[in-house]
């Protein structure tokens, strides 16, 4: 079975933009379609979750490879609010 036979469900609109899983939303691609659907995502609007995909699904880099890159890239400013803060400290003390 080669690549162009396995087919993967692609969010026109990603959910980070706001897309749902609305069947209107979603396009069957084969993995180099959706290979390329992410690389003009990149191209377009810079966010690295279509990189990571666009070099993932097109086999430049391995899964653990994108999942390591997308752990590093993940946006973790949240954390440092006190909103955040006080909310673990409460968890820990179990409220």
């Amino acid at each position: 079975m080669s690549s162009t036979d396995i087919y993967h469900i692609h969010h026109k609109i990603p959910r980070y933009m706001g897309g749902t899983d609305d069947p209107s939303n979603l396009i069957e691609l084969t993995v180099e379609q959706h290979a390329l659907a992410h690389k003009k995502l990149y191209e377009q609007y810079g966010n690295h979750q279509d990189l990571i995909a666009w070099k993932a699904l097109s086999g430049q880099i391995t899964h653990a490879e994108a999942t390591k890159l997308a752990q590093s890239l993940r946006d973790t400013s949240y954390m440092q609010t006190k909103e955040y803060k006080d909310k673990m400290s409460k968890s820990k003390l179990g409220c």
